[in-house]
């Protein structure tokens, strides 16, 4: 499948909006509202005609998002898919380029002193532990870590938003790989498998081959 073609539709849920278990932590949501306020003029006020949903809105608006706790992830992705419009970046771009800054935030910036004698393997099997805190329910797991390669399962997925958590993983594992040496990150992924439901959900598992090259 072409990178941008992995589906991007909001879980939809029985519960509330605020309740859904498919959840996400409260730095992603902070990251992008503040680097909303800086480059779109107008802000949250600016897109809120294009998200179109008075709910959306005033969740974005009045929720008070701590950096370690979980969060809806529905007006997070109608957030960003108007994010990107307003920006001028096809939504797979946009999604990488985040998460990719995220990356060199969260882990180059905690880790630095670790990071300066750590290889990419050494970084690859670390990745399926701090990727999955930003996630909720999803599960990482490293089946495999060679030289130049990693292979990875991601289950407990909704189906009709993959393009999300692939494209996020895409940009933060590029960042972290390569802020300790590796160059040509490619992801070759292999085809969604049903993974059963959440809530009725339909969720689904999928595995990557992760691979680079050293500098």
């Amino acid at each position: 499948m072409k990178s941008d073609a992995w589906p991007f539709v909001p879980p939809t849920h029985r519960k509330k909006l605020g309740e859904s278990p498919f959840r996400v932590r409260g730095a992603v949501y902070t990251g992008n509202l503040e680097a909303l306020a800086k480059h779109v003029p107008g802000g949250l006020t600016a897109i809120a005609p294009e998200i179109g949903n008075d709910a959306i809105v005033a969740f974005l608006r009045d929720t008070i998002f701590l950096a370690a706790s979980t969060y809806d992830i529905e007006p997070l992705m109608h957030l960003m898919r108007m994010f990107a419009r307003f920006n001028g970046l096809p939504l797979d771009r946009f999604i990488r380029d985040g998460s990719r800054q995220a990356a060199e935030k969260d882990v180059v910036g905690k880790y630095r002193a670790q990071l300066r004698s750590a290889s990419p393997e050494e970084m690859a099997a670390r990745l399926p532990r701090i990727f999955v805190r930003y996630f909720d329910p999803c599960r990482i797991e490293s089946l495999s870590v060679q030289e130049n390669a990693t292979e990875m399962r991601f289950s407990g997925l909704p189906a009709s938003a993959l393009g999300f958590y692939i494209w996020a993983n895409e940009g933060f594992v590029a960042g972290a790989l390569e802020a300790v040496g590796a160059k040509d990150v490619k992801f070759p992924w292999g085809n969604p498998l049903s993974d059963g439901d959440i809530e009725g959900v339909p969720v689904q598992s999928i595995t990557c081959r992760i691979t680079w090259t050293n500098t």
